[in-house]
């Protein structure tokens, strides 16, 4: 197979000195993009003045281009970014906060040319924490010909050090702006769906965990939620019923055991968040879409029975499980 042009799409909010961090990281590819889409998704003019003088000052170097919108979230800045690209055969999204290491388009496009049939590759993750100067690797190994399962058990190996072929990506339907956070792993699993995952060894993808706080700028929005469990027990739910192929009132009559079970858990789990913030009716309610998965989730059952009867702010101070 030929060479493979790849596009990098950064969206941003109110980050106008951490993305000029994040779009440097793509200035210094030792493959550089094929494009680069920049989507301001509503901020104030600062953002996009900086941006475009940081694009003034390549001189041309990199074919970029400023988009700007009203504030949609995350998950439509991408997307608008990934309708702007110009026919290129990969796209790769950077969070603002985040930076590239020098190979790694040149990595992930050569992965895919070696493997036509690859819907996506990714590659480790360097958390790097701006608050404490902190850093863990994490292995973002999700490797297979069907991910779904590993990315079922593990979550999605992560939007910055994940490079998806565009056809794939359109096929799958692009990031679903409806989910307030957890996008990335909702697009991952419908994505999983449509051709092998590939894991790339070599430098991490560096996530700076706080960086934009520290900067003085918008942080992330996921940090504005109560209920993260919840949402991802939600959309897990929604893909296994509705999504997956022959799951929707198919011949083998919904999800499997295994996939029983993971829905089963995670709505446990989403229903101990929600009863330890004090809301056990939504709790409880959590705990039920836990057994009507897995009956004899004796968790489960301990945690609608602690929590029966209970409305938001009610019921004192009773411990969830």
């Amino acid at each position: 197979m030929g060479v493979l042009a790849v596009a990098a799409v950064v969206p941003v909010y109110n980050r106008p000195r951490v993305v000029i961090e994040a779009l440097d990281s793509v200035a210094a590819q030792t493959r550089p993009p094929d494009e680069l889409v920049v989507v301001d998704d509503g901020s104030s003019p600062e953002t996009a003045r900086r941006v475009a003088a940081w694009i003034e000052a390549s001189n041309g170097r990199l074919p970029t281009r400023l988009i700007r919108q009203t504030n949609a979230g995350p998950a439509a800045a991408r997307n608008r970014g990934a309708a702007e690209v110009n026919g290129c055969d990969l796209l790769a999204f950077l969070d603002s906060d985040d930076l590239w290491p020098q190979d790694y388009l040149e990595r992930m496009t050569q992965a895919f040319e070696r493997n036509p049939s690859a819907a996506a590759a990714s590659c480790d993750q360097l958390l790097l924490d701006a608050r404490t100067e902190h850093s863990e690797l994490i292995r973002r190994d999700v490797a297979a010909p069907r991910a779904t399962s590993r990315i079922l058990a593990e979550g999605a190996p992560g939007t910055p050090n994940t490079v998806v072929r565009t056809a794939p990506f359109r096929a799958a339907g692009g990031y679903h702006p409806k989910w307030p956070l957890g996008e990335e792993f909702d697009l991952m699993l419908r994505l999983s769906q449509h051709g092998e995952w590939l894991y790339v060894p070599g430098a991490p993808v560096v996530v700076r965990l706080g960086r934009a706080a520290a900067a003085g700028e918008e942080g992330h929005f996921g940090k504005l939620r109560p209920d993260p469990r919840r949402i991802e027990a939600q959309l897990i739910e929604e893909f296994l019923t509705s999504y997956v192929p022959g799951r929707n009132g198919g011949a083998n009559g919904g999800p499997e055991p295994a996939e029983r079970r993971v829905l089963a858990y995670r709505w446990y789990k989403a229903g101990r968040q929600l009863a330890r913030l004090g809301k056990r009716h939504e709790g409880h309610e959590c705990f039920r879409r836990a057994l009507h998965w897995r009956l004899g989730y004796f968790r489960a059952w301990w945690g609608a029975a602690a929590t029966v009867g209970f409305r938001n702010g009610a019921g004192g101070n009773r411990a969830a499980p």
